[in-house]
């Protein structure tokens, strides 16, 4: 008897998993359609699981902070959790204690920064073109330093909210971040370096690699593109053309 009531309740618990699954796709999609547009519907099952699992490494096995942990992986990118710019979120996942009380936390950081930051999402890409118009297409001929001070400043003049909200010393530990990336691959002028910084800033530090940015690796490493420059200034247009149509569907939506 215990035995059949054992696997009776091992099969509710799969069918409650798989129900969940399938909440969880199609929450995502009404949540981010324009990311999870990006990808098919079996890849994002794929990332799906992926966040299960990470959640469940920081203790959240419930439904709701699982949830919560999916939706922050949307708003702020696959790598959020360990992003310099949100260090109240992950240190607040690192924490010990019950699961629902660092939740709410976390959702009450999502709502500061939804306060301070994205009230100004809707002159985003007049911003991005101002921060960007700033830096010539030209060799990197001054220090490190000198180049983080400088990206720090234009940031704040296009970005000040969410400069604000980031703060100095987690800035510039995403500056130092990008320039590496941007290293990396091989780009060095100004312009190049601006740019992957400002995307790691936009769309967060893991943004290079993230399945729900598929353009940014895809231009990276696209064999036909030669030169640096011509790479960059195609990334470039691909992200206005990408934040442009993303932008113009929420202004949209607020209005609607």
């Amino acid at each position: 008897m215990f035995e059949i009531r054992s696997k009776q309740m091992v099969a509710f618990e799969e069918k409650a998993r798989l129900r969940f699954d399938e909440e969880m796709v199609k929450h995502s999609q009404e949540f981010s359609p324009h990311l999870t547009e990006e990808i098919t519907e079996d890849e994002l099952r794929v990332l799906l699981q992926q966040a299960l699992a990470k959640a469940e490494s920081f203790g959240f096995t419930n439904q709701g902070p699982i949830r919560l942990y999916i939706e922050l992986m949307l708003l702020f990118g696959c790598d959020f959790d360990s992003d310099p710019q949100y260090r109240s979120i992950s240190g607040t996942l690192l924490d010990e204690g019950d699961q629902m009380v660092r939740a709410e936390r976390i959702w009450q950081c999502v709502v500061e920064y939804n306060a301070k930051v994205s009230a100004a999402n809707k002159t985003l890409i007049r911003k991005v073109k101002q921060f960007l118009d700033k830096f010539d297409d030209t060799p990197l001929l001054i220090s490190e330093n000198e180049f983080a001070a400088r990206l720090e400043a234009e940031l704040f003049s296009a970005f000040s909210e969410k400069v604000a909200y980031v703060g100095h010393d987690n800035l510039l530990a995403l500056l130092q971040e990008g320039v590496a990336e941007s290293q990396r691959c091989e780009l060095t002028s100004l312009h190049s370096q601006a740019l992957i910084v400002l995307l790691m800033f936009l769309f967060g530090h893991g943004c290079m690699n993230d399945p729900f940015y598929p353009w940014i690796k895809r231009t990276l490493l696209d064999e036909q593109i030669k030169d640096s420059g011509v790479r960059t200034l195609q990334l470039e247009k691909i992200a206005l053309t990408w934040l442009d149509e993303v932008t113009a569907e929420m202004n949209q939506g607020a209005h609607s």
